[in-house]
């Protein structure tokens, strides 16, 4: 056993174990009410130059004060971590999956540990399990991210001296490339989905000329749209909680406003769609405020972003393109703008990204048929090879003669 001690009294010890595990031991004082001692104690695994150190912070913890949060449960910080990100005014959507995962993933896992006791080793353990299980490394990817936060909140509140997240490895993210629906697809989509509701039609008709969110969609209203501009302004997206029957109007994902323009069908199709609002709607009754899209005749009662999914998910299917969905519209807007040769920055301002990287990262796979294409034309342009025009004097047709640097 080795012992630690101060200039006042001793502060801890140290007792081997087993092959590179320790006990550490560190007097936090008498109890209040019985008077007795109090210890912090935790096992530790490494070498004893490590478990010394681990001594060491342990000891400044209990003499500055972190005793408390490192005797209080994982669950304990993980309860007042979601309380305080209530009190920041977070989105109500990611409010309500961190808690879910919280209760029903993390919290039956790890919310019996005590903080002192939570350790990279610990939470490495955790996600080797999940992933035997068959969750997604992007689901564990998850998971690790709110572990990660509420424990960075911990050192903070100073309940932990470190973060052991920070030291786990959690698996790596192996994203599928997006394969995006072709234009025939999108139209026979269009046209399935008219016959049984020309409103559907015109939403899908928007959901991939605009590349909008189907929250976003949903939360649209005519006073947004500019006519004279032939622009239309997203800026809000709508909330329909889980099991709910109110809903909410909230900011967009990334919590700003973007213009996005409109092109002559997108123009088209709003008209229609307009001219069948106005008609239909009571006398008196002004459309500036109301819903685009809206399940009553006044426009004053949104669609339903779930039921737009399985409206489309029934029409995929009849279709037999099991691999389309609602989101692939908007997937289609952004590969498409990106390998027409638009630039990032304007395609990723149109989608709402908070950020051209996510743009790229996201769907940088899909520029390669461009990066090829450019290439080509550089190389021409560099050796001579690329086409020129001339006439034939004697009936006048356009061909095309290529030169090259030996030609010359």
């Amino acid at each position: 056993m080795v012992n630690i001690w101060s200039t006042r009294i001793m502060q801890g010890s140290l007792s081997e174990r087993g092959t590179d595990t320790w006990r550490l031991r560190v007097f936090a004082g008498r109890d209040p009410v019985t008077s007795k001692q109090r210890f912090v104690t935790e096992t530790f695994h490494g070498n004893k130059r490590e478990a010394q150190r681990r001594l060491a912070r342990l000891i400044t913890d209990v003499d500055e004060g972190h005793e408390e949060g490192a005797n209080a449960k994982f669950g304990t910080l993980l309860d007042k971590w979601l309380e305080h990100l209530e009190q920041l005014d977070r989105s109500p959507a990611t409010l309500r999956e961190y808690r879910r995962l919280v209760d029903k993933e993390i919290r039956p896992k790890l919310g019996h540990y005590s903080l002192r006791k939570l350790s990279a080793f610990q939470l490495d353990r955790t996600y080797a399990q999940w992933t035997r299980d068959g969750l997604a490394g992007s689901s564990v990817r998850n998971r690790h991210t709110i572990i990660s936060a509420a424990c960075t909140q911990g050192v903070k509140w100073k309940w932990l001296s470190e973060n052991p997240a920070r030291k786990a490895t959690p698996p790596p993210i192996r994203t599928p490339e997006i394969v995006p629906p072709t234009p025939k697809q999108i139209r026979q989509l269009i046209d399935a989905s008219r016959e049984r509701n020309p409103e559907m039609a015109t939403f899908l008709w928007l959901a991939a000329l605009l590349g909008a969110r189907r929250g976003e969609l949903c939360a649209l209203r005519w006073g947004d749209v500019n006519w004279v501009k032939k622009l239309v302004r997203i800026q809000t997206s709508l909330d329909y909680p889980r099991g709910a029957t109110a809903w909410t109007i909230k900011s967009t994902k990334t919590h700003s406003t973007r213009t996005v323009s409109l092109d002559r069908t997108a123009l088209k199709v709003m008209k229609e769609h307009y001219n069948r609002c106005e008609s239909r709607k009571p006398e008196g009754v002004g459309l500036s405020e109301r819903f685009v899209f809206s399940s009553t005749i006044d426009g004053s009662e949104p669609w339903h972003p779930d039921s737009v999914s399985q409206f489309v998910g029934r029409r995929c299917e009849q279709l037999k393109m099991p691999e389309v969905h609602l989101h692939s519209l908007r997937h289609w807007m952004i590969t498409t703008g990106l390998t027409s040769g638009g630039d990032v920055a304007t395609i990723a301002g149109r989608a709402g990204h908070r950020d051209p990287s996510v743009t790229l990262k996201v769907y940088g796979h899909l520029l390669e048929s461009a990066d090829k294409a450019a290439a080509n034309s550089l190389g021409r342009a560099l050796t001579g090879n690329a086409p020129q025009r001339r006439r034939t004097p004697s009936d006048g047709r356009t061909v095309r003669k290529r030169t090259s640097p030996t030609s010359r």
